[in-house]
């Protein structure tokens, strides 16, 4: 009986500690944004219609299946995007290209076939995770042409 009351004592102190932590003014730190800057080298020309659409995973085992944590696009290439409020320590990245045009990166994975890179450091082009520091900017670069393609 008493381990029951002890068990009991600490889930209901684990419960509260976020509430009493808040309350005290004990703010925990947030990952800084992350800074994606894309250039994507392939055949086609980015604009309005043939954006780059940017996709952050909690997951490095990213496939059509997976569901970004966060998403974004650029109708510009060679430019910076941006992405705050993710709630991950570590993330992995991967971009498309709209060659067809009219792709909406909010409604599903893109179309098979799709230019493709993941962000890697690897030789081997394995994905690399990223690391986000609280309080404080990342900044990665991601350049890709044609050659790697959406199942």
């Amino acid at each position: 009986m008493r381990n029951i009351l002890r068990s009991t004592r600490a889930r209901t102190l684990l419960s509260v500690a976020p509430a009493i932590a808040l309350a005290g003014g004990l703010v925990l730190a947030q990952p800084g944004p992350l800074l994606i800057t894309v250039d994507y080298q392939g055949s086609g020309t980015v604009s309005q219609d043939h954006q780059l659409s940017v996709f952050v995973f909690d997951d490095p085992n990213m496939s059509a299946d997976s569901l970004p944590i966060w998403t974004g696009q650029l109708a510009d290439n060679q430019k910076t995007l941006t992405a705050g409020g993710i709630d991950a320590s570590t993330i992995w990245v991967a971009v498309t290209f709209d060659e067809t045009g009219g792709y909406d990166p909010f409604s599903g994975p893109p179309p098979s076939g799709s230019p493709l890179a993941i962000y890697s450091t690897d030789q081997t082009g394995m994905p690399t995770g990223i690391e986000l520091k609280a309080d404080q900017d990342t900044e990665i670069a991601i350049a890709f042409d044609d050659t790697l393609r959406m199942p």
